[in-house]
């Protein structure tokens, strides 16, 4: 997952529940947003908030039955009322988003770090090994 665990480590062990293992609805290893909730699209709208409310309860179920938390990563806003209506908590996702210098983009990592101070190459070039 692409998120930041300490915090919900602490609260875990605040309410006495196990961290791990937990269900986990998203895209493993893509920090990318989407729809979490899949409702066909020929639903009408009545019908596809149904379907979703359906589904968010069927998560909460799962997590009582076998006391496991669940972490819905990168849903999108309009789905995100969804999973707070049905006692979900949300926090605010932190991404990142690197483009390639312009006019003349990098050819290769190598490339990339020649651009920067030794110390910061360094490091870099460390943390990758």
């Amino acid at each position: 997952e692409f998120c930041e665990e300490n915090e919900w480590i602490k609260a875990a062990a605040e309410l006495g529940v196990r961290h791990w293992p937990r269900a986990f609805v998203g895209i493993p290893f893509t920090p990318h947003q989407g729809r979490r909730l899949l409702v066909a699209a020929s639903l009408g709208a009545q019908d596809r908030a149904r379907v979703q409310r359906a589904l968010v309860d069927a998560l909460q179920t799962l997590s009582c039955r076998t006391q496991v938390s669940v972490n819905v990563a990168g849903c999108l806003d309009e789905e995100a009322g969804c999973f707070q209506a049905g006692g979900f908590v949300c926090r605010p996702a932190r991404q990142a988003w690197w483009t390639n210098r312009q006019p003349r983009p990098y050819e290769d990592f190598k490339d990339f770090l020649s651009d920067l101070r030794v110390k910061k190459a360094k490091a870099i070039a460390k943390q990758r090994q």
